[in-house]
C-alpha cells in the first residue's frame, strides 16, 4: 500500500504518534458499550469527559475525536503485543514507559513547577500524562522493532546523502558575478573572463544588477543556502578562482569566480546524515505498519456512534 494520502493520514499519524487526546479509563467496562477492537471492548466511560454543567451538551466532534483516538491506540497496543510480545506491563516496556513519564513531568515542571496545580489547570489527571508516557514508549519498542530488519545505510549511500546536502552543509562560500539577461552575452563575458580581464571590471561594465557598479558584482561571503537554488548548487562544486558559467535563474544568465569556500566534510556529517535516515525510516515503517494492521484488525463500532472504515484512511464515519 502506497502511502499517498497526505493530509488524511497525516492528521492521523499526529494522533498515533502523540495520542494527546485519550480518556483515562484504560480498562473501565462502565457505561454502554461504544466500540470493540480486536476482541477489546471500549465503553462510554473512558470517552466521556468531566463536564462543569450536568447538562452540558457533549461536543460531538471532541467526542468522535476521543473515540478515533482510542481505536487507534487500541489497535496499535493489541497488534504490538500480537506481533512482537510489545507488553507495557513487563519489562522492559514497563521500564521505558516509567522513564517516559519522568521525561515528562521534568518538562512540565520546567515551565510550571507546581505539577499538579498546573494539570488540574488544564483538566489533564497525572493517569493520562501515565497513559501517554505507556504510549509512547510501546511506539518507540514498535519502531525498534521494525527498523531491525532494515540494513544500515550503506558507505555509498551516506555519500549520496552528503553530496546532495551540500548547499545545505556549506557555511560560507565568497563569489563574484555578472549578470547578463541572455546565454549567448554570459557566454561572451565568460570568454573574456577565462581570457583574464577582471571580473570585477566586467560587472561594472556589463552586469545588470542594480549594484553591480558599486559592488563589482561581489556578492561577499555567505551560506550557499543563501542564495537561489541554482546559483547555491554550481557555487558549491566550482573550482576555486575560475570564472564559469552561464548558470540560469530566476534573475538572469549568472557568470561567477569563486574566490573561497568552507567545504564541509564528510567525515564531520556522517553521524547526522545516518541518524537522520533512520528516524525518517523510522516514520516510514511505523506509517506502514499501521495502515497494513489497521486493515488487519477487526473493529466495530456501535452503529449509533459510527462506522470504522479504512479507506482512504482509518477514521469513523459518522452515523447514518
Amino acid at each position: 500500500m502506497k502511502l499517498t494520502r497526505s493530509s488524511g493520514w497525516k492528521r492521523l499519524f499526529g494522533i498515533l504518534c502523540l495520542i494527546v487526546l485519550l480518556a483515562a479509563g484504560a480498562c473501565s467496562s462502565e457505561g454502554d458499550l461504544v466500540a470493540t477492537v480486536n476482541g477489546v471492548d471500549i465503553y462510554m466511560a473512558e470517552l466521556e469527559e468531566p463536564a462543569d454543567d450536568e447538562d452540558e451538551v457533549v461536543d460531538r466532534v471532541a467526542f468522535e475525536d476521543r473515540l478515533l483516538s482510542l481505536v487507534i491506540t487500541r489497535v496499535v497496543l493489541t497488534k504490538a503485543l500480537e506481533e512482537y510480545g510489545i507488553d507495557p506491563d513487563q519489562d522492559p516496556h514497563q521500564a521505558a514507559a516509567e522513564e517516559e513519564y519522568q521525561n515528562l513531568r521534568a518538562q512540565v515542571q520546567a515551565q510550571n513547577p507546581d505539577y499538579e496545580a498546573f494539570l488540574e489547570e488544564q483538566g489533564i489527571t497525572d493517569e493520562r500524562v501515565r497513559l501517554v508516557a505507556m504510549q509512547r514508549a510501546v511506539i518507540n519498542a514498535l519502531g525498534d522493532e521494525l527498523l531491525s530488519t532494515i540494513p544500515e545505510m550503506t558507505a555509498e549511500e551516506v555519500e549520496e546523502v552528503f553530496e546532495r546536502s551540500k548547499v545545505r552543509l556549506t557555511e560560507s562560500v565568497c563569489t563574484t558575478h555578472v549578470l547578463l539577461e541572455s546565454a549567448g552575452e554570459a557566454q561572451s563575458v565568460l570568454e573574456r573572463a577565462l581570457a583574464g580581464e577582471s571580473m570585477t571590471d566586467l560587472a561594472r561594465e556589463l552586469s545588470i544588477e542594480p549594484s553591480a557598479a558599486e559592488s563589482g558584482g561581489d556578492l561577499g561571503c555567505l551560506p550557499a543556502s543563501s542564495f537561489v537554488a541554482e546559483y547555491g548548487q554550481a557555487i558549491v562544486t566550482a573550482e576555486l578562482m575560475v570564472p564559469f558559467g552561464p548558470v540560469e535563474s530566476q534573475f538572469g544568465h549568472h557568470v561567477i569566480l569563486v574566490t573561497d569556500r568552507t567545504d564541509p566534510a564528510l567525515a564531520d556529517h556522517e553521524a547526522d546524515i545516518r541518524s537522520e535516515n533512520k528516524q525518517r525510516q523510522r516514520n516510514t515503517v511505523i506509517e506502514e505498519w499501521f495502515l497494513r494492521v489497521s486493515t488487519e484488525s477487526e473493529v466495530h463500532i456501535e452503529p449509533r456512534y459510527g462506522t470504522w472504515t479504512t479507506e482512504p484512511t482509518p477514521r469513523i464515519l459518522p452515523p447514518a
